[in-house]
């Protein structure tokens, strides 16, 4: 039995699977599902420009194989047990290019020997390795979350950009979760704006016990931690009656964020610094800021952070202002002028900039560009 999805994000809604695919598990004594995604499933987006997010689309695939794998899980409650699978169409130079998918596949280069993808899916779904010749299958019932973001590399951010090096070495800047990353001379990942002395927020000290064995001890440094969220748009914003919020402040956008969002930041930078050291010393120090987090990150420490105070961008009776993800529009009585988010002189509020990218057109034939 076959079922066709339209989009990856479409296999459930309001957090539960369409009441139809229960009818067919129960009504075909289904034991087995296997999610076939097309063969582009870990390929990066075509159009990475210098500071994009270059996770995000394999970051879609994963929730999409996540949220798939969580719903059909909840068979058991039903007194069904099935095997979860997820398996993606295999990149073969023989076959165009177009048929990425199984649909694509079928009613192309398998167009009259559609059973070749049937018995190809028998054989390999009883493989060790699950490799057939035109379907990988991967069998993740009992998979981790950790284990599933293997599958595209997302499980640190140096796997990532190794896994993806050809491609991201040739921009040189690029976002991999909430951090800038690129790569130096000598082919190393490195942050865009490394630590600086004053940033580096633990510290290694060598010490004695009492038989006279050396041990090394971690201490966490707030000052340098404060320098170092500051440094990279983290402050505390005046708000009305004299309280103030924790902010981020990223491309002249200004986002409130909450102590945890901040303590998610440094917790995610940490581990992708620390993974380049041995290992020992990259679980003695996330342990001392997992074990301390209340303590570095809680909201009474962050209100440490130095204050910022930002200029925004205001209308009045001679402009008004449209804010977009990549530009903004001036709009006045002459017209509309569109310009980059980086040429903004002042700051926007997060919540004034619509999450879209917008073209502003010309009225056919004018060529001047004005507003459509």
């Amino acid at each position: 039995m076959s079922v066709g999805v339209m989009g990856i994000q479409n296999i459930g809604h309001n957090n539960k699977l369409p009441y139809e695919l229960q009818l067919i598990v129960q009504a075909c004594k289904v034991e087995e599902v296997i999610f076939v995604l097309d063969a582009d499933w870990d390929s990066l987006s075509n159009d990475l420009k210098p500071g994009a997010r270059v996770d995000q689309r394999p970051y879609s695939f994963y929730w999409a194989v996540r949220n798939y794998r969580d719903y059909f899980k909840t068979f058991v409650n039903l007194g069904i047990y099935l095997e979860i699978y997820f398996a993606y169409i295999l990149k073969d130079e023989s076959i165009p290019f177009y048929e990425k998918g199984i649909d694509d596949l079928l009613a192309g280069s398998l167009k009259d020997h559609e059973t070749d993808l049937f018995n190809d899916v028998k054989t390999c779904i009883n493989e060790k390795d699950g490799k057939g010749k035109f379907i990988q299958i991967n069998k993740i019932t009992t998979v981790s979350d950790l284990k599933l973001l293997e599958f595209w590399s997302l499980q640190d951010s140096n796997s990532f950009a190794t896994k993806y090096r050809d491609i991201l070495q040739n921009i040189p800047e690029f976002d991999i979760g909430r951090h800038k990353w690129k790569f130096d001379e000598a082919g190393k990942l490195v942050p865009t704006q490394p630590l600086q002395e004053d940033e580096q927020f633990w510290e290694t000290m060598a010490k004695q016990d009492r038989k006279g064995n050396e041990y090394t001890q971690y201490r966490f440094r707030y000052l340098y931690a404060y320098n170092f969220l500051h440094r990279r748009g983290f402050g505390r914003i005046e708000m009305a009656g004299r309280q103030y919020a924790l902010c981020h402040i990223i491309d002249k956008i200004v986002h409130i964020v909450e102590a945890y969002q901040v303590r998610d930041y440094i917790m995610e930078f940490s581990k992708a610094i620390l993974a380049t050291n041995n290992k020992e010393v990259m679980v003695e120090v996330m342990d001392m800021l997992y074990r301390g987090n209340k303590m570095y990150f809680g909201p009474d420490s962050l209100g440490n952070i130095d204050f910022v105070k930002p200029v925004f961008e205001y209308a009045d009776k001679r402009h008004q202002y449209l804010f977009f993800k990549n530009n903004y529009w001036k709009i006045t009585a002459g017209g509309i002028e569109q310009k980059p988010l980086s040429d903004l002189q002042n700051y926007v509020w997060r919540d004034k900039v619509n999450d879209f990218d917008a073209t502003l057109i010309g009225k056919v034939g004018d060529g001047k560009g004005g507003p459509d």
